[in-house]
């Protein structure tokens, strides 16, 4: 498209490979942003029990990208550092047990009463 003469004046404001590349790494990483971000809006009311499990799962999907994408490895890294903070917080809140027990027990009674209308 930038070679066609029409375009000669925003042809200088063209991307370097290198900058793709860069803006490559950057998708990448807040894709898994996005990718949490779809499934705790997937929840009417994202609690604790579900927030903690997509941190969980972020550091995972984080410290795989790490190993692909060294040259944002600084970033991943903070990113990683942060989520280990908040789930260190939320553990240690007795609010975090509670809805964790809570969580597992509606599962469970909802799972009892679907085999009883069996």
């Amino acid at each position: 498209m930038l070679d066609n003469p029409n375009h000669s004046d925003v042809a200088e404001h063209a991307l370097t490979d290198i900058e793709i590349t860069v803006l490559k790494d950057i998708r990448s990483f807040l894709s898994v942003f996005h990718y949490a971000q779809q499934i705790v809006s997937a929840e009417k009311t994202p609690t604790l029990s579900i927030v903690i499990p997509v941190y969980e799962k972020l550091i995972g999907m984080f410290q795989n990208l790490k190993r692909h994408k060294p040259n944002i490895a600084h970033a991943i890294k903070a990113s990683i550092e942060k989520l280990e903070e908040y789930m260190g917080k939320a553990r240690s809140t007795k609010m975090y047990v509670l809805a964790m027990r809570t969580s597992h027990l509606c599962r469970l009674l909802y799972t009892l009463l679907i085999l009883r209308s069996y």
